[in-house]
């Protein structure tokens, strides 16, 4: 019999990952946190990077977004910090926030909303951003689970669009630098493992 396919291919077949802002801030991101495995089938499409150290872009050309949605879901420092250049400074800019609750409509976490400015130019490249408030842990406070995805309202001819399908479309790059990259395990942050891109398949 042939075993199941895991990772990006069970998704090709149907399978979705959406996880709820609840799951988000309770579920994965203690788990990765802690440097807990998760499960096979959960493990390939939540890539480690720092997204606010990265042009979307660039992380589009390096890690395979989801199929059908092309969404892409990152484990990531928790930091209000631009992604800065000399001719033209770059940031993500918060539109929106909310309060996640559990069952009892306790505050898990909270969930923010960005929009990617170039240049001072709003893109449509779009941020969820999930943050934890449980626990006396500073850990909880210093990471977070993101997903990063296109606008459904951006035009087919939007620059964002072009940029998330580089993945499929440009050679594979070579490995990102050390400060764009994050450790398996956020308590194995010290001494993180030399980077490596994702490879097309």
């Amino acid at each position: 019999m042939t075993p199941p396919a895991l990772g990006q291919e069970i998704y090709s077949r149907g399978f979705r990952f959406c996880p709820t802002p609840q799951e988000a801030v309770t579920h994965y991101l203690p788990r990765l946190i802690s440097g807990e495995t998760l499960r096979d089938v959960v493990r390939p499409v939540i890539h480690h990077a720092d997204v606010y150290a990265c042009d979307p872009a660039e992380l589009a050309r390096r890690f395979q977004p989801m199929p059908r949605t092309d969404d892409r879901f990152f484990f990531a420092p928790y930091k209000n910090k631009a992604v800065r250049a000399a001719s033209c400074p770059s940031s993500w800019a918060a539109h929106n926030t909310a309060e996640i609750k559990d069952d009892e409509g306790v505050q898990v976490g909270e969930l923010k909303k960005l929009r990617y400015k170039k240049c001072g130019v709003l893109t449509d490249w779009l941020m969820d951003m999930y943050s934890s408030s449980c626990g006396d842990n500073d850990q909880q406070q210093q990471f977070m689970f993101c997903k990063v995805y296109v606008s459904p309202r951006a035009a087919s001819s939007s620059d964002a669009r072009h940029e998330s399908a580089a993945f499929f479309a440009l050679p594979p790059l070579p490995p990102a630098t050390p400060a764009a990259i994050i450790a398996q395990s956020a308590a194995k942050m010290t001494a993180p493992p030399l980077p490596q891109a994702a490879m097309p398949p």
